[in-house]
């Protein structure tokens, strides 16, 4: 079928002194190209994915004979079985890759090639290297593991865990985690780890230069940081999801446990102790120099821990609940998260306290302009929900798509999708643009802005999927 394209130029007049400090006229110039028609009853949409650069998106389509790969309106494959949840762009958008099956077999397609078959491939594998030059996954044969690296097998092994395959960031060598023989060990393409009881989940991981590569291990009850194979202090505990590196100077910073107190290990200096430190914390700024991580303690004669920000190390005001780890602004000037106080949710900047809503939505969790000049976060009251952009509350409604609010690199305008009168629409700088009958959403982008001004996104309207370009003036 061949692409259809329309354009549509709309302008109007957004009353949003207090945003921008002046009246300001949005012209949108539009261009819808049809990528495909879709059949609502062989569509899977939950396959949909859209390449990181925005500029492709990819779905399957399962017919009676077989799953039916779908890439820019263009069918690419027809298996027995695609695995919906391993379809992946690279990093690049330029290549596909994802698991099929045929005949009792599974196998990984690399740009419609076929490489080995195996018995299973891995769950959640494969991966792929931040330059998209290297590929990696586990596969079974004959009940045996094995890691798969370019085609190229490391193993037999017992199991290779989940989660545990990582890309060195500059060589590209890959990491994970294998058990022989009732132990575990990290392995790389040129080194193995000594035999552990257990390996924490979340690791091993490479700091960002490369040089060191991390993980957490336990031997006859205590457990303890590895790096570069020399072993640490051993402690009762360690806090999945707190092992950080700054991303900036490299400092390694982790939580861990000891006598039932949590506390944040800085180099080999523990901080100060708390009933417990919250995941994925701490966080830094982007020049290296703050960071911040959560903290609870106990509320005497009360049920529940209150929770709390240790920014700098110093502690921060006690509330109910932390809902999100804490984001600085690009200036690293700013700090900003989601508490709870009873039942009302709000963000606190800096120490000051928003406005308080019985919900703050946590995907994306408050965004920061590139200018560090504006933050929006998506709120709720009752059944409205609505966008709020320096404490000043957009237009309300029936819903905000998750994954949708976001700024242009240049900080000037604010977009996401929202559904009004059963229609979305996408909102940019409270302009609301034209209705379709769904957006196609990811967790992690949605829209997205390039750096010549404009805005793409991909939409559905009668029965057909939509590539939308948007030049914003």
């Amino acid at each position: 079928m061949r692409n259809r394209t329309f354009i549509v130029i709309i302008a109007t007049l957004s009353f949003l002194t207090t945003l921008f400090n002046c009246t300001r006229e949005i012209e949108r110039i539009k261009t819808e190209t049809v990528v495909s028609e879709l059949n609502y009853e062989s569509t899977l949409f939950d396959s949909f994915i859209i390449s990181p650069d925005g500029l492709h998106v990819a779905y399957l389509v399962k017919e009676d004979d077989g799953d039916h790969l779908i890439i820019d309106g263009e069918e690419r494959a027809v298996y027995d079985l695609i695995g919906a949840n391993t379809l992946q762009f690279s990093p690049d958008g330029d290549h596909i890759i994802y698991v099929a099956g045929r005949d009792g077999k599974q196998f990984v397609v690399y740009d419609g090639r076929e490489l080995r078959e195996y018995d299973g491939i891995m769950e959640n594998t494969p991966v792929i290297s931040a330059d998209g030059s290297r590929i990696a996954y586990g596969a079974v044969k004959n009940k045996k593991w094995f890691v798969v690296v370019d085609e190229v097998e490391y193993g037999p092994y017992d199991v290779v865990e989940q989660h545990s395959l990582t890309f060195n960031p500059v060589n590209n060598e890959l990491a994970c985690v294998v058990k022989i023989d009732d132990k575990k060990y990290v392995i790389t393409e040129s080194f193995k780890s000594k035999p552990y009881d257990a390996i924490l989940r979340g690791t091993p991981l490479y700091s960002p230069d490369g040089d060191r590569l991390v993980f957490g291990a336990e031997r006859k009850t205590k457990r303890f940081i590895v790096v570069n194979g020399v072993e640490g202090n051993p402690y009762d505990n360690l806090v999945e999801n707190t092992i950080k590196f700054d991303p900036q100077t490299g400092d390694l910073y982790y939580a861990a446990e000891f006598n039932d107190k949590q506390f944040i290990v800085h180099g080999s200096q523990p901080g100060p102790e708390y009933n417990g430190i919250l995941d994925n914390t701490p966080v830094f700024s982007f020049q290296g120099d703050r960071y911040a991580y959560g903290a609870r303690v106990a509320n005497p004669g009360k049920i529940g821990d209150m929770q709390f920000m240790v920014i700098d190390d110093i502690e921060q005001k006690r509330y109910n609940a932390l809902g999100s780890p804490p984001i600085f602004s690009p200036d690293g000037a700013h700090i900003a998260y989601v508490v709870r106080v009873g039942l009302r949710w709000f963000v606190v900047v800096d120490g000051e306290e928003h406005r308080h809503y019985h919900y703050i939505g946590v995907s994306p969790y408050p965004v920061y302009s590139s200018d560090s000049k504006k933050l929006a976060y998506i709120a709720k009251v009752g059944s409205d929900w609505f966008v709020v952009v320096n404490e000043e509350e957009g237009q309300k409604y029936e819903s905000i798509a998750g994954g949708t609010l976001c700024m242009s690199p240049d900080g000037k305008h604010v977009a996401y999708a929202a559904k009004l009168n059963d229609k979305w629409h996408v909102v940019v700088d409270g302009d609301i643009g034209e209705p379709y009958d769904d957006i196609v959403t990811m967790k992690d982008h949605s829209l997205f802005f390039h750096d010549d001004g404009t805005l793409n996104y991909f939409a559905v309207k009668d029965s057909k999927l939509i590539r939308v370009d948007e030049v914003l003036k």
